[in-house]
């Protein structure tokens, strides 16, 4: 073999192990992924945060920036109790069933070197109920068990009215 066929030949091997990795990435960063990051999110918020009215809530809504979330996030839940809704079927001065929960993501996006691993998220979200709410920065990050929350930022409370979040970055 030439020299020239040689290093063509690994030139074309490295180019092909090249497209192996980004079509690898592509795969695997896929917008499930995401999903897995809001579902952990979600799941904090049942557990961990929230009123006395978790426990007497007939049903826990959820939105994603402002807008339902997909049905096949939805159905991560199935089975959930009390049972998870879409975020547009909470109403917010239903003092008849003030027991229910919005849970909410304002917005997220992919920090440090997430962009490219995919293994921490800024996720700006909370809860509210009719009559007060909560809402923080949140970074979670993937290890080997999955997403967890690896720290807490900025907290908002609001009581009686609407308190904004900051400015999407």
């Amino acid at each position: 073999m030439n020299r020239k066929m040689y290093w063509g030949l690994v030139i074309f091997i490295i180019l092909l192990m090249d497209l192996a990795c980004v079509l690898f990435l592509l795969y695997k960063h896929g917008p499930h992924e995401a999903f897995e990051a809001f579902e952990a999110f979600f799941r904090y918020q049942f557990i961990r945060e929230g009123t006395s009215y978790q426990l007497e809530a007939e049903a826990y809504f959820l939105e994603i920036g402002g807008k339902d979330p997909p049905s096949e996030f939805m159905d991560r839940f199935s089975g959930h109790s009390p049972p998870t809704k879409n975020g547009s079927e909470f109403v917010s001065d239903d003092f008849e069933n003030s027991d229910d929960l919005l849970f909410k993501i304002e917005s997220w996006k992919w920090i440090g070197w997430g962009w490219l691993t995919r293994d921490h998220a800024e996720i700006c979200g909370g809860y509210e109920d009719n009559f007060s709410g909560y809402y923080a920065t949140y970074i979670l990050k993937r290890d080997k068990k999955g997403w967890t929350l690896d720290r807490v930022g900025p907290i908002f409370h609001w009581d009686g009215m609407r308190l904004r979040m900051p400015p999407k970055p």
